[in-house]
């Protein structure tokens, strides 16, 4: 019973935490008014980057992280994305500025950020802390499935990645 009564204070608690980690991730150039994680506003990035996937969040993985993931642009995840070398480095300082680690960023979103691939094999975010726990219940086969293809396609099920919404309630499965 005791449970009941502090069930509206630990829900209250829980909100404010939330909005104050979202307060304190947000940064010139992110919008992050309704989403999980602040979504890139940045026209370079969404551009190179939003063409041909989604424009992930910076804050899905640390500084180190995007530095190793830049500097090997022509190897890709298995596609070659070279950039010319100030377009490169422009978004790399921008990844840097939102990152997981970077001055401002939540302790939360370091923990949940922190990934499993300690190798010389680039950084995923499919194999970050969150992702696995958010990810759980899946069944493998479902990531098969043409219409998803792969683990990274976010937007495949969540069908307001671009806006930063990850929510339970805006998850489609495609059959």
């Amino acid at each position: 019973m005791q449970w009941l009564r502090l069930h509206p204070y630990i829900t209250l608690l829980t909100a404010l935490v939330l909005t104050l980690a979202g307060i304190s991730a947000g940064q010139a150039g992110f919008d992050d008014s309704h989403a999980r994680f602040a979504m890139p506003q940045d026209p370079l990035f969404v551009k190179e980057c939003g063409g041909c996937h989604t424009a992930y969040a910076p804050g899905l993985l640390t500084a180190g992280e995007w530095r190793q993931v830049m500097d090997d642009l022509q190897n890709h995840y298995g596609d070659d994305a070279s950039l010319d070398g100030p377009t490169r480095l422009a978004i790399l300082r921008w990844l840097e500025e939102g990152a997981a680690d970077a001055p401002g960023a939540t302790r939360l979103m370091r923990r949940i950020t922190e990934t499993t691939a300690k190798s010389k094999d680039l950084p995923r975010i499919t194999a970050s802390r969150l992702f696995r726990h958010e990810h759980d219940e899946m069944p493998g086969y479902v990531w098969t499935r043409k219409a998803i293809g792969r683990k990274s396609n976010c937007g495949a099920c969540h069908i307001r990645a671009n806006a930063g919404r990850y929510d339970e309630d805006e998850v489609k499965i495609p059959r």
